[in-house]
């Protein structure tokens, strides 16, 4: 096909113990990435990519119409609790080693005896358990099964006797690692040869555009699209381009779920013939699109069919 709608969309999964991967896997988890560190989502050996970078050959013309990321929300955003075993058990900031032994023993925030939170989430449900004898034991696991919602980072909760059977209270204080949150995204670039397209009034270079402005998917967080990318960016015959991820606040942590961010771009690929009437509009300043293009076809068509009568 001489006219292809293509889609490309990036994110930080690769196999657990691994940088990146060729091929998606429904049991990849998510890849480390500092806060402020910019990757390549095609080559930079960060979650998936592809094996070269993008570039066009001599009778190609890639127009680049969309880019959004993930949205960087910060710290003040809430999500459900981190679901897996063992999720919070390195977040337990009290524990006076005092309970009756647990064993898994189910309870859902907020509506258990003796579970409570400093904040307004709702609806989480995990198991405690703990080792030591009758009144004398520590927690070994906090394991979350349903998420909930609302929860934020600084929350606390506090399991009391009631629900321990002696002693406590068990405080456990959550972190930005214990929180399901969509929001850890940061800012996505676009790269022709070696000039980053996206740049200051100054001319000075910056991380690109904002997940905030241009959220992916759409919707994500209840923000709306406030960055539409016109005109279009086109890539010449023979230009390598390149689309740079750049992570916001906070870092990602390896094999964590709520740590998963993704880039989306979407591009036109015009080969052969049609690439050579992409330049020709180029040249005469028409907007470079699938209509546009068919319509000169059909203009030389109806010139050449004028000619020949």
């Amino acid at each position: 096909m001489a006219m292809r709608s293509q889609i490309y969309e990036w994110t930080n999964l690769a196999p657990s113990g691994t940088g990146s991967t060729l091929f998606r896997r429904s049991t990849d988890t998510s890849v480390a990435l500092a806060s402020g560190t910019t990757v390549s989502v095609f080559i930079g050996g960060t979650g998936y990519n592809i094996t070269k970078p993008a570039e066009t050959t001599a009778t190609q013309f890639v127009v680049i119409e969309d880019v959004a990321c993930t949205p960087d929300l910060g710290t003040s955003q809430t999500g459900g609790l981190a679901v897996g075993a063992g999720t919070l058990t390195s977040s337990v900031t009290a524990d006076p080693a005092d309970a009756n032994v647990l064993a898994a023993q189910a309870f859902t925030v907020g509506v258990t005896a003796g579970v409570t939170t400093s904040g307004s989430g709702t609806g989480a449900q995990g198991t405690m358990t703990t080792a030591g004898g009758a009144g004398a034991s520590s927690v070994t696991d906090i394991s979350i099964t349903v998420a909930g919602d609302g929860y934020a980072v600084g929350d606390t909760i506090t399991f009391a006797a009631a629900f321990l059977g002696a002693g406590g209270p068990v405080v456990v204080t959550l972190t930005a690692n214990d929180i399901a949150m969509i929001g850890n995204g940061g800012y996505t670039q676009i790269r022709i040869n070696t000039t980053n397209y996206f740049q200051n009034p100054d001319v000075t270079q910056q991380d690109g555009i904002p997940g905030l402005a241009s959220p992916y998917p759409r919707g994500v967080g209840n923000i709306l699209k406030t960055f539409d990318l016109y005109p279009d960016i086109y890539v010449l015959p023979g230009q390598v381009w390149d689309v740079l991820y750049t992570q916001g606040t906070n870092s990602l942590q390896a094999n964590e779920v709520q740590d998963v961010v993704a880039v989306f771009c979407k591009y036109t690929l015009y080969d052969g013939p049609d690439a050579l009437i992409a330049n020709k509009l180029l040249e005469l300043g028409i907007t470079v699109n699938p209509n546009n293009v068919d319509w000169y076809k059909r203009t030389l068509i109806e010139q050449q069919s004028v000619a020949t009568v």
